[in-house]
This record gives structure tokens, sequence and C-alpha cells, in this order.
């Protein structure tokens, strides 16, 4: 019979640091985390480092949108490690606690590893985004 390990985490409000910025890089491929920091630094989202056994394992940045439909979620970044444990599993039902009197959770990837995660937890397929790089004529 398997043992089931639980694991114990410690989420925490932060500030921008450049250890945070290299866990969330994976999350946006083709992004720079500049433009997260911009969210955080400017109050449009929150930062929260995730620890383990008194570790730095990761972090998220959370924001809600207001839509005419009502407010709405955003998971805007999340990455980090932890050998032998998925962080969607431990800790997407943590982050969508985070969020109160919203309609909906919203969350962008262009991972098709992710969304196939994301979907074993109810998300499901609501756009395709497409994007093409321009350089106006000169």
């Amino acid at each position: 019979m398997a043992e089931e390990t639980q694991v114990q985490i410690r989420v925490t409000q932060a500030a921008w640091s450049e250890t945070l910025a290299a866990a969330l890089a994976p999350a946006i491929p083709d992004g720079h985390p500049d433009d997260l920091r911009l969210q955080v630094e400017s109050g449009a989202a929150a930062l929260f480092r995730v620890e383990s056994g008194g570790e730095e394992i990761g972090g998220y940045i959370l924001r809600v949108d207001q839509t005419s439909q009502g407010r709405e979620g955003v998971i805007v970044a999340a990455g980090g490690h932890l050998d032998g444990v998925s962080l969607v599993d431990l800790l997407l039902p943590h982050m969508e606690a985070q969020f109160a009197g919203v309609r909906a959770v919203r969350i962008h990837t262009s991972r098709p590893g992710m969304a196939k995660k994301l979907a074993a937890h109810g998300y499901r397929l609501q756009e395709i985004v497409l994007r093409k790089d321009h350089e106006p004529a000169a």
C-alpha cells in the first residue's frame, strides 16, 4: 500500500524579487518578466511566495478583473518546483480559495501539458490567442 506524504506549505504576499522572477519565467515563455513586475508594482496584481520546509519553492501572481458579467479572478502566472510533488495539484485549490466574490477563475497558458492538467481540475478551453510580431512600415 502506497503511503501519501502530506506537504506543508506557507504562502505569504511578497515584493518582486529576482528569485520569484526566475520561478515565474517558465509560465511566460513568450512574455517578459518585467510585464509581470509592472503588474505587481503598480498594485494591479498581487505576488505570493510559496515555501515548504522553510525553503522557497515558487510563487504565483493573482489579479481580479472587472468584466461586464462581474468580477473574474485571474491566475496571471505561477511557477516553482518541489521534487515528487505536482504544484498544480498542491497550489491550485489554495489559489482559487483566495478569490472572494468572483464569478469565475481564468488562467492563460501556451503549454498543452498545463492545459491538460488544468482540465483535470475543471477548467475548459475558452479561446485561442494568436500573435504575430509586427514592425510598422518605415
